[in-house]
């Protein structure tokens, strides 16, 4: 199966098409905190003097406050060009055009640019998880799907529609534009240059505060030429620029590498950034995965396996301990787990099989699936399931699951970091391929004067390894920042504890759709429902509940913010909040950085509110008119403690304690950074007096037409002009046949149109917005019997009533229902009962009616 999916993703590319400058994108991750542009050819922010637009990792975001020129990424191979000699080739993205090969003849850079066919060539960024508009139409290397291309999908690092992160990124890349050298690295194509090499690169942005300082760089390097490189090296550089323009030359910094932490770190030294502003944080990177071996018999990461690979298919069972590990009490300090039965391909053996729950083997529609969700990487429960594919309930790990192959960090045999090289920057040229090989060459270590003041420049590289044709390498690295040393090591220990998890982070629930009513003096905020059906892919269905963020600037930095312990803001004080009524309420158990594996409380507890209930409709009437206001509505999730399970918050008592998410803020800024337009959980209003001659639309009340409800519906104007123009009626059902849910339906009945259809929640709940209104429900919460109503409708009697309810076996639901019973002086019914034959044919002087619809009497039989 792997060398089957090998060959395809080959076959696709051979011959071309090939990566070319016409095909340069820039975007902008704003995700988070941190907000920079970045290009599909590689290159990551950009110095001003380039002529690129801010923000160029700015930090926090909308601040304007700059930390860094530019990272790249940078491959370095040792080859014999057609002439016999032994040259060294570097690749290269950076955007600098002083520093980088040229071409002669043409004029471009001669490094990494993007290939065709991964974003939409009729705008200008490269393709976002959360720009549905840059995606393409379909993707060049999901051909070989059951649904090929995967057309109007996410082509996520975790699967189709998988939008594990707040925001992704995705583009790839090739270097075939690097002619500098007579080399040709594919026999079967004279067209191909450079080292022949394609790379396939993410950028993975989470908003929780635990991770909202941070970006993840993923690179995926293919060898698609027909040489076998055995001297070839992976490196990154990053260029920190701390403070901004004109702050450069007054940095410190330095690197530690101990036990998992390999990380630069750069800060300012006089704490003042251009123009003044201060603090100045730090800014770092951190080294996370490096290239493989899996040929040379050594345990190269010390993990007690030799010579993992992420390529490889499913292998054999293996069921006779020690399973296939080769140094078990390795293993288990690596793992902090006992070996297990696995299948040989999933070497660390976290793969999990579908939950064969009746023991036929087959997996059937009643059982979980795990991890056994195909190619696609998602199954049934999936919003966007598209049916079942290659690999899905079968028992046996395939490629493109989670925690198995390319999806599992662990299944490599990484050799991690090899050298590391600081410098003053422009005092090395890329262009210089010979010394450029020297600096990066296994072994080298030359680290950050602590006493040297400069504007600092870093190489971080990873080699030597086999790559032969077709096999895949990685590399990735995470940007990081925070407010002082203390803090961004933190941050480091975060990124770490994400990357060993496989990027399977806890997720937000869903932004829900925010929309804003600019009135006198007031501005109406409604939305929707989605976030409440949001499922983490680990903790299930978890949403909590929302809060209301305002300001007068789209950073929120007039709100108030809620610091931690350390002084660092992490959350706003919200102007309102609305969750479930379920108990969990006040400061959350679980502070942020208290998650097993980070282990570094801050002292940040969300608050989980009130126990409120729910709402989707806010009224804010402390505005005042003329004034812009800029709303954000984030949606937050439960997050976990050892008791959720008992207390009826979680459906798993297996889980680890994690600390509430947050879903992003997220507004449409333009390449300077100013703001556009609202996202989708974002809104901006502004307050005005209505125009001269201004009527309201009127609502008349409710009329109770038919039917036993004794509930209430209140009904809200959110939106005047969404009413429409001439007089409607609406008309509301509801059926409560079913015992266990009611459900109601409004129709427009002027225009014969269902607005509403099969809604569920009467009990305080909001429904949607239909034509600019929102209906509130209060139904009954019991059915009772009702004296005020009840007694002698004709005739008199000196009887008192006396009403008691009899239970007579089997499960009863009580309705609401109207009877009226007849008396007379003689007999007129007789009595039934439908196992009871004793009791029935007895002679009574009265009958009972159902008068609940009295259009339709019915007669009841009595015992």
């Amino acid at each position: 199966m792997a060398l089957a999916l090998l060959l395809s993703a080959t076959a696709a590319y051979g011959g071309g098409p090939y990566g070319d400058v016409a095909f340069r994108r820039m975007g902008t991750h704003n995700g988070n905190l941190i907000a920079t542009i970045y290009f599909n050819q590689g290159d990551i922010s950009g110095w001003h003097g380039w002529g690129y637009p801010p923000p160029r990792i700015e930090w926090p975001k909308g601040s304007g406050h700059e930390y860094g020129d530019e990272n790249s990424i940078l491959v370095a191979a040792e080859v014999v060009n057609v002439n016999g000699d032994t040259i060294h080739i570097l690749s290269e993205s950076s955007l600098d055009w002083d520093a980088t090969d040229t071409n002669p003849i043409l004029g471009g850079q001669m490094g990494w640019e993007p290939l065709p066919g991964f974003f939409n060539p009729a705008q200008g960024s490269p393709a976002m998880s959360d720009l549905l508009e840059s995606w393409p139409s379909d993707w060049p290397d999901r051909m070989i799907q059951d649904d090929p291309g995967w057309p109007g999908s996410w082509n996520g690092y975790f699967g189709r529609d998988v939008f594990q992160a707040d925001q992704e990124s995705y583009f790839v890349m090739d270097d075939n534009f690097n002619v500098e050298f007579d080399y040709i690295p594919d026999n079967t194509d004279p067209n191909r240059h450079g080292l022949g090499l394609q790379v396939a690169v993410r950028g993975l942005q989470w908003s929780d505060p635990l991770a909202q300082d941070c970006i993840f760089w993923l690179y995926d390097i293919t060898n698609v030429s027909t040489t076998t490189y055995d001297k070839i090296v992976f490196g990154e550089v990053f260029d920190a620029r701390v403070g901004g323009t004109g702050e450069e030359n007054d940095d410190l910094a330095e690197f530690i590498s101990y036990g998992n932490m390999d990380i630069t770190y750069s800060w300012d030294s006089d704490n003042l950034g251009s123009g003044g502003w201060s603090p100045v944080g730090y800014i770092g990177f951190a080294f996370l995965e490096s290239p493989g071996i899996d040929q040379d018999g050594i345990d190269n990461d010390d993990d007690g396996l030799i010579d993992e690979s992420r390529d490889n298919d499913a292998g054999t069972w293996l069921d006779t301990y020690p399973y296939g590990i080769d140094d078990v009490n390795k293993f288990i300090l690596f793992y902090k787990r006992e070996p297990v039965p696995h299948w040989s391909g999933d070497e660390d053996g976290d793969w999990l099989s579908f939950g064969d729950l009746n023991g036929n083997g087959e997996w059937e529609s009643f059982e979980v699936l795990n991890d056994d969700l195909g190619m696609d990487g998602i199954g049934p429960e999936h919003p966007k399931y598209p049916g079942w594919d290659t690999g899905e309930g079968d028992g046996i790990p395939t490629q493109g699951e989670p925690n198995f192959g390319k999806t599992d960090v662990d299944e490599s045999d990484q050799i991690g970091l090899t050298s590391m090289e600081s410098h003053i920057e422009n005092s090395v040229v890329f262009a210089n391929d010979e010394l450029m090989w020297t600096l990066l060459h296994p072994g080298r270590w030359v680290l950050p004067d602590p006493n040297l003041l400069t504007n600092y420049e870093f190489f971080y590289a990873s080699g030597f390894f086999l790559l032969e044709p077709g096999k895949t390498e990685r590399f990735s690295l995470a940007l990081l920042l925070g407010e002082d040393e203390d803090d961004i090591l933190r941050n480091k220990k975060t990124v770490q504890n994400i990357y060993d998890a496989n990027y399977r982070f806890k997720s937000p629930p869903l932004k829900p759709k925010l929309l804003a009513v600019a009135g006198d003096k007031k501005v109406t905020l409604y939305w929707d429902k989605l976030a409440e059906r949001s499922r983490d892919p680990v903790y299930g269905i978890d949403f909590e509940g929302y809060m209301i963020y305002k300001s007068t600037w789209y950073d929120f930095s007039d709100s108030n913010p809620v610091t931690d312990s350390y002084g660092n803001a992490v959350f706003f004080e919200p102007e309102a909040q609305f969750d479930l009524v379920d108990g969990l309420a006040g400061p959350h158990p679980i502070g942020i950085g208290s998650e097993p594996g980070i282990d570094e409380p801050t002292g940040a507890n969300l608050n989980m509110g009130t126990d409120s209930g729910l709402k989707h409709f806010w009224v804010d009437t402390d505005v005042l008119n003329g004034q812009t206001y800029y709303y954000a509505l984030v949606s937050y999730d439960k997050g976990y403690d050892t008791d959720f399970y008992e207390r009826g918050l979680s459906n798993d008592s297996t889980l680890l304690v994690t600390s509430p998410s947050i879903c992003a803020i997220d507004f449409e800024l333009d390449r300077l950074g100013n703001v556009i337009g609202s996202g989708v959980n974002t809104a901006i209003a502004t307050p005005s007096a209505p125009t001269a001659g201004y009527v309201p639309p009127e609502l008349s009340e409710l009329e109770h037409i038919a039917g036993p409800a004794t509930g209430t519906i209140i009904y809200t104007l959110l939106d005047p002009l969404k009413i429409k123009d001439d007089t409607t009626t609406y008309h509301f059902l509801f059926d409560d046949t079913s015992a266990n849910e009611i459900i109601y339906t409004v129709r427009d009945i002027t225009d014969s149109r269902t607005v509403l259809f099969n809604q569920t929640g009467v009990y305080g709940d909001n429904s949607l917005e239909f034509d600019g209104l929102m209906l509130t429900i209060y139904n009954d919460s019991t059915v009772n019997y009702n004296p005020s109503n009840s007694g002698w409708i004709a005739g008199s009697s000196n009887y008192e009533l006396q009403i008691t309810y009899l239970i007579s076996g089997g499960e009863v639901y009580r309705s609401p229902s109207d009877y009226i019973i007849f008396f007379d002086s003689t007999y007129i019914d007789t009595s039934w009962h439908p196992t009871s034959p004793s009791l029935n044919n007895r002679p009574a002087k009265f009958q009972v009616w159902d008068m609940t619809y009295p259009e339709n009497p019915k007669k009841l039989r009595f015992a």
